[in-house]
């Protein structure tokens, strides 16, 4: 069944952990709006925090 899984399952391009980063800090954006946002769990926001 080809298709329905991710090309990279569980990775995260710097680009991301970037803008994670930069929302949370300078637009004081919150762990669940980031979590909602990049449709990852809060543990994994935390994580890259």
């Amino acid at each position: 069944m080809t298709g329905f899984l991710p090309e990279n399952p569980g990775v995260i391009d710097v680009e991301d952990v970037a803008e994670i980063r930069r929302l949370h800090f300078v637009e004081k954006a919150t762990v669940s709006e980031l979590a909602k946002q990049f449709k990852l769990s809060r543990p994994t926001i935390r994580k890259h925090l």
